[in-house]
């Protein structure tokens, strides 16, 4: 299905080389966040994400529809590629989205 794109809106153009996101990786200035749980949202305009370590909060996220999009594009095509190599399924953890 082909989706059409508002002409009014101007999406940013991201050009992040692969030596780019290495020096991101490696910056003392970024933070470095590991989470073993999630709780998910969404608003009329955006939706959240608030990772968790041990059930409690680190932070949160909030993105536009299009970048979470985007962002559960890459995931779904990321955790297959790693099934098809491991030769099993990983299991997903229980979904906690606020209402």
């Amino acid at each position: 299905m082909e989706q059409k794109q508002d002409p009014q809106l101007k999406l940013p153009e991201i050009n992040i080389q692969a030596h780019q996101v290495g020096q991101m990786l490696n910056s003392p200035t970024l933070p470095k966040i590991y989470a073993n749980g999630f709780v998910t949202g969404k608003s009329q305009a955006d939706v959240f994400i608030i990772p968790l370590i041990n059930g409690n909060p680190l932070t949160i996220l909030n993105m536009s529809f299009q970048t979470a999009k985007g962002l559960n594009d890459f995931l779904t095509k990321s955790i297959l590629d790693i099934e098809k190599k491991l030769g099993h399924e990983i299991k997903s953890l229980p979904k906690e989205e606020s209402k």
